[in-house]
C-alpha cells in the first residue's frame, strides 16, 4: 500500500499506472529468473522489490570471537543473534552496527563489477544478494541434519532459509536476520525512489554484460598480439595471482562477476586471464584510497606501517579512532565536493573562461570568428533540443513499461513508434558523433538540473 509520502512523490500519477508499471517490472524480473538455471527458479524471492539504506551505516552478523577486532573498526555490539534451534553450528553470534561504511567507494574501470541478480538472489548460486544475513551453512554433512530438524525448531524471527540446487534438493542454509534489527539502516520505503533503483539495476545488468564481453574479447586480442611481438613479460595473469600480489589488484580481481569469469574461461582457456600491466587500472579500476585502509590492511603500505599507524591513532583517539577518522575524512570530502560544484559548475567565472578558451583554440585553428559565433549558437540549440527530447524519451519508457504491464498492445505500439522517432532524430543532429562516443557525459547532469 502506498504511503502519503509516496503519493506526494509520485505526484499526479495514478495508483493504477504505478501498479501497471510494477507488473511490467516483474515481467522483466521473471524473464531473468526463467532465463537462468532452475536454481534461480527454486530460490528467488516472489514479489521482491529492492530497498536501499539511506545512510552509510553498516550492519553485520558476526561471531563473538571477532568482537575485539570489530570494535577497533568502529562497530558496536547491538544484540545477540539467537538464530534457529535447528542450527548445529551456530556458535555465539551477535548483530554489530557501525555508523560509517567499512569500505571506501570503488572507482570502476572498463570492467563493470555489477553482478547479475534475479528477484533478490544470485541466479547461479541461489544465495541472497543485498540483504543482511548471518552466513551460509554449506557442509554436506550438516545440511541434511538441519533439514530433518528444521520442522521441529523453536519459533524464531531468525529463521534458516533453505537453498536449493537445480534438482530441488536442499544444499545449503542461509541465516536470516530479524527484520526488526534492520531499522538501524534507515532503509528507504519510498516507492518512487525504489522503482527507479530497481529499473536502473535491470538496465545496468543488461548493459554491463555487453560491455564486459566486449572487453574480454579486446583483452584477448591484445594478448595474442603481445605474444606475436614477444612481449609476454608485460602481461599479468589475473586468474593466478600469487600470495605476494598487489592487494589492491587482488581485491579488484575478486570483484569480477561470475558471468565474466565464465566468459574469460571460454575465451582465454582455464586459469588464464592475461592483461597488460599498464592497462590494469583502466581495466579493473581500484577502490579509492582512504584513511580507513591503514586500519583494514587493504593498502600497499607495509603491514608494519599499518600496525604502527593504528596503534598511534588508538593511543590518541581511543577505541573509536577508526570511526572518528573515517567520519572526518568523509566530511572533508563532502566539503571539497560542494566547493568544487560551487566554483566549477555554479560559478559564472569558470564556464566563461572555458568558453573564451574554446574560442581562442578555434581561432588558432583558422576558424573565422563569425563561424565560431554562429556555430556556438546552433550547437547550443541542438544540445538543448537533445536534452529535451531525451527527457521525453525517458518519460515514454516509463509509459511503455506501464502499458506492457496492462498488456495494452495499441499503446505499446504507439509508444514504441514515438521512441523510435526520437532516437532517429538524434542521428540527424550534427552533434550526434559526439553523443555516440560518450563525449556529452554532462548532458545527463544538465537533465537533472532542468
Amino acid at each position: 500500500m502506498l504511503s502519503r509520502k509516496n503519493d506526494r512523490d509520485l505526484g499526479a500519477v495514478s495508483v493504477e499506472f504505478v501498479t501497471s508499471y510494477l507488473v511490467g517490472q516483474r515481467v522483466d524480473e521473471k524473464r531473468k529468473v526463467n532465463a537462468s538455471n532452475r536454481t534461480a527458479r527454486f530460490n528467488h524471492y516472489k514479489g521482491h522489490i529492492p530497498s536501499e539504506a539511506r545512510q552509510g551505516g553498516s550492519l553485520i552478523i558476526a561471531s563473538d570471537s571477532e568482537h575485539a577486532h570489530l570494535v577497533m573498526r568502529g562497530y558496536t555490539r547491538v544484540a545477540a543473534y539467537d538464530g534457529s534451534s535447528a542450527d548445529r553450528v551456530l556458535g555465539k553470534r551477535s548483530y554489530y552496527f557501525a555508523p560509517v561504511s567499512g569500505l571506501a567507494p570503488y572507482s570502476q574501470g572498463v570492467l563493470q563489477t555489477v553482478h547479475q541478480t534475479a528477484s533478490g538472489i544470485d541466479p547461479e548460486t541461489g544465495y541472497t544478494i543485498g540483504e543482511v544475513t548471518g552466513g551460509v551453512i554449506e557442509d554436506p554433512k550438516i545440511v541434511p541434519l538441519i533439514d530433518r530438524q528444521i520442522a521441529n525448531q523453536r519459533q524464531t524471527s531468525e529463521n534458516l532459509l533453505p537453498v536449493y540446487d537445480d534438482a530441488g534438493k536442499v544444499v545449503a542454509f542461509e541465516r536470516a536476520a530479524d527484520v526488526s534489527r534492520l531499522t538501524s539502516l534507515n532503509r528507504s520505503t519510498n516507492l518512487a525512489d525504489m522503482i527507479g533503483v530497481w529499473r536502473g539495476r535491470q538496465v545496468e545488468e543488461m548493459l554491463a554484460q555487453r560491455v564486459n564481453e566486449e572487453l574480454v574479447h579486446n583483452l584477448h586480442d591484445i594478448w595474442k598480439e603481445g605474444l606475436k611481438e614477444g612481449r609476454k613479460d608485460e602481461f599479468v595473469n589475473i586468474a593466478k595471482l600469487g600470495r605476494n600480489a598487489d592487494p589492491i589488484l587482488v581485491e579488484a580481481a575478486r570483484l569480477i562477476p561470475k558471468q565474466v569469469r565464465d566468459h574469460v574461461r571460454e575465451v582465454f582457456g582455464p586459469d588464464t586471464f592475461m592483461v597488460r600491466r599498464d592497462m590494469l587500472l583502466d581495466t579493473f579500476g581500484a577502490r579509492q584510497a582512504s584513511v580507513g585502509d591503514l586500519f583494514t590492511g587493504k593498502t600497499r603500505w607495509k603491514p608494519t606501517v599499518s600496525n604502527e599507524f593504528e596503534k598511534i591513532a588508538v593511543g590518541m583517539l581511543g577505541k573509536n579512532a577508526y570511526k572518528y577518522m573515517v567520519s572526518s575524512e568523509k566530511n572533508l570530502q563532502e566539503l571539497v565536493n560542494n566547493a568544487r560544484t560551487l566554483i566549477v559548475v555554479k560559478s559564472v567565472v569558470v564556464p566563461a573562461a572555458n568558453m573564451i578558451s574554446n574560442f581562442f583554440h578555434l581561432l588558432n585553428r583558422g576558424v573565422p570568428l563569425k563561424a565560431i559565433i554562429r556555430g556556438a549558437g546552433s550547437k547550443t540549440t541542438e544540445l538543448n533540443t537533445y536534452i529535451r527530447r531525451r527527457k521525453r524519451e525517458i518519460d515514454l519508457e516509463v509509459d511503455l513499461r506501464s502499458a506492457q504491464g496492462r498488456n495494452d498492445l495499441v499503446a505499446i505500439r504507439k509508444i514504441q513508434n514515438e521512441i523510435k522517432s526520437l532516437k532517429d532524430s538524434y542521428r540527424r543532429m550534427s552533434i550526434w558523433p559526439l553523443i555516440e562516443n560518450g563525449e556529452f557525459s554532462a548532458i545527463s547532469e544538465g537533465q537533472r538540473q532542468t
